[in-house]
């Protein structure tokens, strides 16, 4: 049995009217079950060129869009949950932006009973998150204007919080492997970061605010844990750590400053504030 809930103003409003698209394919052998609220008249789509779609079995979203002309894979790219008993709650407000979802494997989108959700209520924003593997989770909101966030996780029993709120901010994140943990928040103007995880129980929080920043952190490895941060104005930061249980902090709180630090091998720790 499968079910598919579709929620509006009326349904048939959803399903007719050009003001509120959505294009829907479910398939599998066994539960499947789609929420959708999209308020009318806002021009806002869920799928597109592809429809969104669910295969395989016990896959659960929700989705609500309000506001106007945002969507929810409806354009070249496409979103669909494939596999068994993943999890995800997706919000959008605001104008104009969208957001991309692809789950595949198992039990991905939740933790500890938690649904991993999406909220974004920016003005021409985008998220993009891809999850293959099993059991992994992710928690991403953005607010403000042009802002992009990126998460891509395969393996399993990653977890990853992402909070964004200003104006052209980038944040590109990847984990591999299992286990990893990553949280970052970056707030204020045209602000960049990227940060990857490759191994095993990983700890990574990064912190960004200020104007004009940028950083990159790398960890590959086992029990490894970074605590980035840096406020200010034009401030650079690069950090990688390969091996195990190696511990890094830096902190940046001016402007101009450029923080380059690379550990290897086994047990080191270093610290840098500027």
């Amino acid at each position: 049995m499968k079910i598919i809930h579709l929620a509006t103003v009326g349904v048939a409003a959803l399903l007719s009217s050009l003001s509120a698209q959505a294009s829907v394919i479910s398939t599998g052998t066994t539960t499947a079950s789609l929420v959708v609220y999209q308020a009318p008249a806002g021009q806002n789509a869920i799928g597109g060129v592809s429809p969104f779609a669910q295969s395989g079995g016990g896959n659960l979203i929700s989705i609500e869009q309000t506001g106007s002309g945002n969507g929810f894979g409806s354009g070249r790219e496409a979103s669909f949950q494939s596999g068994s008993n993943n999890r995800a709650a997706v919000s959008q407000m605001g104008t104009g932006s969208s957001i991309v979802l692809q789950q595949t494997g198992s039990f991905n989108g939740v933790s500890g009973g938690l649904v991993s959700s999406i909220v974004q209520s920016t003005d021409h924003g985008m998220i993009r998150i891809v999850q293959s593997g099993t059991g992994n989770s992710f928690q991403v909101s953005q607010a403000g204007g042009d802002n992009v966030a990126t998460l891509t996780q395969s393996g399993a029993g990653n977890a990853a919080r992402i909070g964004q709120s200003g104006t052209e901010l980038l944040a590109m994140l990847t984990q591999n492997g299992s286990n990893n943990t990553l949280q970052a928040q970056q707030t204020g103007i045209n602000n960049a970061m990227t940060a990857t995880q490759a191994g095993s129980s990983q700890m990574m929080m990064i912190n960004q605010s200020g104007n004009a920043n940028q950083m990159a952190v790398t960890q590959t490895g086992n029990n490894q844990s970074a605590s980035l941060t840096q406020s200010g104005s034009h401030n650079v930061m690069i950090a990688s750590q390969a091996g195990a249980y190696n511990q890094v902090s830096v902190a940046q709180t001016s402007s101009n400053n450029v923080a380059s630090v690379s550990q290897s091998g086994r047990g080191n720790v270093a610290t840098i504030r500027q």
